[in-house]
Order: C-alpha cells, then sequence, then structure tokens
C-alpha cells in the first residue's frame, strides 16, 4: 500500500467529485485543491493536505472538471 498520493489504483476505480467535497468539509477544510498527476489536496488552518486517494490522471481531471463546470 502506497502513502498519500500513491499510485495503489486498481483498474476502473475513481474518486467522485461527491466524495471529495464530502472529506473536505468533514475535514473542515477551506479549500479542495485538484491537478492532474497529484493526489487531491485540501488546505485545513492554511496547511495543504493530500488525501489519502490515487493521483488523478488527466482524463480523471477533465472528468471533474467538466462536471463541476458543463459548456
Amino acid at each position: 500500500m502506497q502513502g498519500p498520493g500513491g499510485d495503489a489504483r486498481t483498474k476502473g476505480t475513481r474518486v467522485s467529485i461527491e466524495q471529495l467535497l464530502r472529506q473536505t468539509v468533514e475535514m473542515g477544510a477551506s479549500d479542495l485543491h485538484l491537478k492532474s498527476g497529484r493526489a487531491p489536496t485540501v488546505r485545513v488552518d492554511g496547511t495543504l493536505e493530500a488525501l489519502q486517494a490515487p493521483r488523478l490522471d488527466d482524463a480523471e481531471t477533465a472528468s471533474i472538471a467538466t462536471e463541476l463546470m458543463p459548456q
């Protein structure tokens, strides 16, 4: 098992934006940062913390962005 941002990903597993936002709120975070090639990261009390989630690839990042900001 890998640490934060590791590649412990099983094929077909995708983190949903709902799960990420829920975890952000539960942690009392003010921000959720999503960037391709990195694990989702939250800002808690001014400190950035990587979530225990796989790194987002280009397709996942684009999918989340399109889900949040449809054309």
